[in-house]
């Protein structure tokens, strides 16, 4: 990071790496925010070393997940989903046995409508909260 610059409602964010200096814009905070995180982020910047060869900004970037989030198969919704499916699947044969075969076929039908919407709303919710909006 080269420079950090408040310019009232906007903060502009210089980044070093490359050929060239990169510049990012912040826009739509408070003016009084800009300048306190322009203030404290420019006392934290090292003095810039002209002699110093310039790095390579994807070597900067470090990505990992984050801790304690597992994003194996079986992992978030998935096995409260398993242990629905599996609750479904056992009260479907109990109607069954003793209900008939047809309380069963229209238990099944409405529990694959049901796990249709379901999954729709699962679906569509974590595409929203992956991306944010």
């Amino acid at each position: 990071m080269a420079e950090v610059r408040a310019q009232g409602r906007a903060v502009e964010i210089e980044l070093l790496g490359g050929a060239e200096p990169v510049a990012y814009r912040v826009e739509g905070v408070s003016e009084a925010g800009a300048a306190a995180f322009g203030q404290a982020v420019g006392l934290l910047l090292p003095t810039p070393d002209g002699d110093a060869e310039p790095v390579d900004r994807l070597s900067l970037v470090d990505v990992r997940p984050l801790p304690g989030r597992n994003t194996g198969w079986f992992s978030g919704r998935r096995p409260v989903a398993a242990v629905g499916a599996l609750f479904c699947a056992g009260l479907a044969a109990a109607v069954g046995v003793a209900g008939g075969g047809e309380q069963a076929a229209a238990l099944l039908g409405g529990s694959v409508a049901l796990c249709a919407g379901c999954f729709m709303i699962y679906a569509g919710s974590g595409r929203t909260w992956r991306t944010g909006g």
